[in-house]
């Protein structure tokens, strides 16, 4: 049986604190993204293995925009826990509202 990947979080965290396996570039210069190291955990034993190291010992981090669905939520007087759908919704739209604002600044 496979054995367990850490959580993205985590191994987004610890590709970006280290270089990759060939030692030779950054994580950014490289590309390497979750779903690279996922599908290809032996090409990244180093970068899992301190995934998993923070996984054990960090708190997931929060998500600032997730306060933000809140506060609309209530302005909108949506339910979120009767329409869970409406939470990644709003989510989506923040974080393209946020991808438009950086491209026309």
């Amino acid at each position: 049986m496979a054995e367990q990947l850490p959580p993205d979080w985590a191994i987004e965290r610890a590709a970006s604190m280290t270089r990759n396996e060939s030692g030779t570039e950054d994580y950014d210069e490289a590309g390497y993204s979750v779903s690279t190291i996922k599908d290809s955990p032996s090409g990244f034993p180093t970068t899992l293995a301190f995934a998993r190291y923070i996984a054990a010992h960090e708190d997931e981090p929060e998500d600032p925009l997730l306060d933000e669905v809140q506060n609309l939520a209530d302005e909108l007087r949506i339910n979120l826990s009767a329409m869970p759908w409406a939470e990644k919704a709003l989510l989506a739209a923040l974080r393209r509202g946020i991808e438009i604002g950086k491209t026309s600044a």
